[in-house]
């Protein structure tokens, strides 16, 4: 994870936040238990971040900063196949480092501003990917889909790797569910259009992550 222009103190509260975050959840960490876990004062830590906004604020900031990695240096290569797993392999990445963020929506509620104000950006940022990728797929006649699906296909893939954790757990409070489980659940979108053993390869890629 990546947080940048942040003091030594601020950037280890963001860290610490963020783990502790993942392990429970944003509604049951509190800001004492946070505070004692990093061995500091609470009073300290309200110091730096007054309000638990605050701080969900600066860990949304260093998401943007780590989408911003994961959406640049990306470069075709002969194997479409290789290129799909490692795109979401980045994204796994972030879900992996931000798990509670697309877990705990209905806990801490409105995104910060930054945050919100760039959510069209990112969400055209993935589908134009997304539409390169499967593209190439189509090209390689790999991807059999016909052409006015393919913006559809984009739309419910977005959907359902961005939105599978937050349902998982409104629909079974308290039941632990892996951050994998997020992009896993889009390869049933894939599965009728994909050559089976290029399937198996996405599969397999995502399983090894």
């Amino acid at each position: 994870m990546t947080v940048q222009t942040l003091s030594k103190t601020k950037h280890r509260i963001v860290q610490g936040a963020i783990t502790a975050f993942n392990q429970s959840s944003f509604a049951e960490v509190t800001t004492a238990a946070l505070a004692a876990r990093l061995g500091m004062s609470e009073g300290n830590l309200w110091y730096h971040y007054p309000t638990k906004a605050d701080l969900l604020a600066a860990v949304q900031q260093a998401f943007l900063a780590d989408w911003t990695q994961v959406s640049e240096d990306i470069t075709a290569s002969p194997d479409p196949i290789a290129d799909y797993i490692a795109y979401m392999h980045r994204w796994q990445a972030l879900f992996d480092s931000y798990l509670f963020m697309f877990r705990d929506r209905s806990e801490y509620g409105a995104h910060s501003p930054e945050l919100a104000a760039n959510l069209s950006r990112i969400y055209t940022a993935v589908s134009v990917r997304l539409r390169t990728l499967y593209d190439a797929l189509i090209a390689a006649n790999l991807l059999t889909i016909p052409a006015e699906a393919v913006d559809d296909l984009i739309t419910n893939v977005m959907i359902i790797s961005r939105f599978t954790l937050e349902f998982r757990q409104e629909a079974q409070p308290g039941l632990a569910t892996p951050p994998a489980a997020g992009l896993a659940q889009h390869l049933s979108l894939l599965k009728p259009y994909l050559d089976p053993g290029s399937f198996r390869r996405v599969q397999d890629g995502l399983q090894s992550n």
